[in-house]
């Protein structure tokens, strides 16, 4: 079932709240600046995330820590046998794919 635009706007307003749920209030509201969503397919939503990047101080450390951002989310499986498993499906299959996990490989932040 496809989400509507709504729904994917509540879902992630969830998640942006559950990540602030970490930080003590002042800060959660310093970073609530910082954190946002853009709508899919949508080049004016993401032109105005993009725009909330206008703190050079926010730009660089965004920028500093995208290279470890990507590292971390890394998993030493080729896109062959992830379809292959995935579509395969075999309990075998399914158990191999999650072990490839963020979870799995304490990745999860």
């Amino acid at each position: 079932m496809t989400a509507t635009v709504e729904e994917r706007k509540a879902t992630n307003k969830a998640l942006i709240d559950e990540v602030l749920k970490a930080y003590p209030e002042k800060m959660a509201k310093r970073r609530a600046k910082h954190l946002g969503s853009f709508e899919e397919g949508k080049p004016e939503s993401l032109a105005q995330a993009i725009a909330s990047l206008q703190d050079a101080a926010v730009y660089r450390r965004v920028s500093q820590g995208s290279a470890a951002a990507w590292e971390s989310i890394q998993v030493p499986l080729k896109s062959g046998e992830l379809l292959t498993r995935w579509l395969t499906g075999t309990n075998a299959d399914i158990a191999a794919l999650k072990t490839f996990s963020l979870q799995q490989l304490g990745r999860v932040v």
